[in-house]
């Protein structure tokens, strides 16, 4: 079963999230309140995945990434980005930081599933090789 580490500021949006996940089949979450957050947790349990927002206070999805990316035992950790933001520079950055995935709010369950499900696989199959 997988651990997925939910970061998102706003709590609505926050409880929505996670409450479509668990309607998903997705029950072992965590959620944080802001990459900060986020980034200690990852340092005290493990997760198979992380569903980020991007814009939040003290520590963005974009920097949660990038020390994600930047630490040896979180490189090849799956990390999906979700923003209400449509922006070429956005998509280029997140995708030379190799995010996972990438999903303009308000995402519907079935996406967030389906790049999960797909994040996944791809962490499998580059583990396999």
């Amino acid at each position: 079963m997988l651990r997925i580490l939910v970061v998102e500021d706003q709590a609505s949006i926050r409880q929505m999230t996670c409450s479509a996940l668990r309607h998903a089949g997705f029950n072992r979450l965590t959620c944080a309140v802001d990459g900060e957050e986020a980034w200690n947790l990852l340092g005290r349990a493990t997760f198979d995945l992380v569903l980020s927002d991007l814009e939040m206070p003290r520590l963005d999805g974009m920097g949660l990434l990038r020390r994600i990316r930047a630490h040896p035992q979180f490189r090849t950790l799956p990390t999906i980005l979700l923003t209400s933001r449509r922006s070429a520079a956005i998509v280029t950055e997140a995708a030379n930081l190799q995010a996972s995935g990438f999903l303009i709010k308000p995402a519907t369950t079935d996406s967030i599933a389906r790049h999960i499900r797909f994040a996944m696989q791809q962490r499998l199959m580059n583990s396999a090789a």
